[in-house]
């Protein structure tokens, strides 16, 4: 019986399939947010000392708890990686090509990515040129962005988070590995599959909500997280298959982590023709974006 069972699992796995797919997306999805958890409570020990109070597994932005998830974060990434590479080479499809890991696309993908957030950013960015002008100093400082990637960047543990270390393993792991299963499943259409599987990347930010439980209005900002980062899967998925590279994806998450939710409240800042301005400039961003969206990823054009 068991051998019977062993050999219909073999027999399950090795054909292309959605339950397959969703299978491992979930798995996924347990492997990476268990991670940054199990591994930090196995070394929660060495959080702590005589001199200092003892460090929760929950407080995110500590130091050594960074640390620790970050290691957690990138042995399921590597995990993950493992598993969709075996099981694409399962279902007899080019793993590396599939997974968006191939150099031939890369320099298109993170072209199209840059454009696009640019574009949809334009208010954001609009109003970050005006606070910087309402300062005195330029929107853009060379000297600034330099001295972030050249020393800030690497002594911050948060800053690399937010910016290299999560963007990076997030979009490995769930659209890499997830979408990509997803993509080479016969019974899923590529629409199907752009706006279903984010929600295994939208779903695996509840954890937020469990750690802090106990603050106010905590899962109606759960909630809020969970819809943002859909929305935004929707946009990394489609760019994933529509550009056959995961760098662009990478950059669009670093860009959009840089620039957080855009803050329509700081429109009220300003009065008479600048809130219009301001408000029109919203606006041909979103407009700008549905329009440039097509042409540029269409095949031939950047990839």
């Amino acid at each position: 019986m068991a051998a019977i069972s062993f050999g219909a699992l073999l027999a399950w796995l090795a054909t292309p399939h959605f339950t397959v797919a969703l299978t491992h997306s979930l798995l996924f999805s347990a492997l990476y947010v268990g991670s940054i958890y199990l591994l930090t409570a196995l070394r929660a020990s060495s959080l702590q000392n005589n001199a200092t109070p003892a460090v929760s597994i929950h407080d995110r932005d500590h130091p050594q708890v960074i640390k620790q998830r970050t290691l957690g974060a990138l042995l399921a990434t590597m995990l993950c990686l493992g598993i969709a590479g075996v099981q694409l080479r399962a279902w007899q499809v080019d793993a590396v090509g599939s997974m968006g890991l191939g150099y031939a696309q890369v320099a298109g993908s993170v072209v199209v990515a840059m454009v696009l957030c640019c574009v949809i950013y334009l208010g954001p960015l609009m109003l970050d040129y005006l606070d910087a002008a309402a300062q005195g100093r330029g929107a853009i400082s060379w000297k600034r962005l330099w001295a972030l990637v050249s020393r800030d960047l690497w002594s911050s543990p948060q800053l690399l988070r937010n910016y290299v270390v999560g963007p990076v393993t997030e979009e490995l792991v769930f659209r890499t590995c997830v979408v990509s299963l997803w993509a080479v499943s016969p019974d899923m259409s590529t629409n199907k599959t752009v706006f279903l599987s984010p929600l295994v990347f939208g779903l695996a930010h509840v954890h937020h909500a469990w750690a802090h439980r106990q603050s106010s209005g905590v899962w109606l900002r759960t909630l809020f997280q969970i819809a943002y980062t859909t929305v935004f899967g929707w946009f990394a998925a489609s760019l994933f298959i529509k550009t056959g590279s995961v760098a662009g994806p990478v950059c669009a998450h670093v860009f959009c982590n840089i620039m957080g939710v855009p803050d329509l409240g700081r429109i009220g800042e300003y009065m008479g023709w600048r809130r219009v301005a301001v408000w029109a400039v919203f606006l041909c961003g979103l407009l700008g974006f549905i329009a440039l969206y097509e042409p540029m990823t269409r095949k031939g054009v950047f990839v």
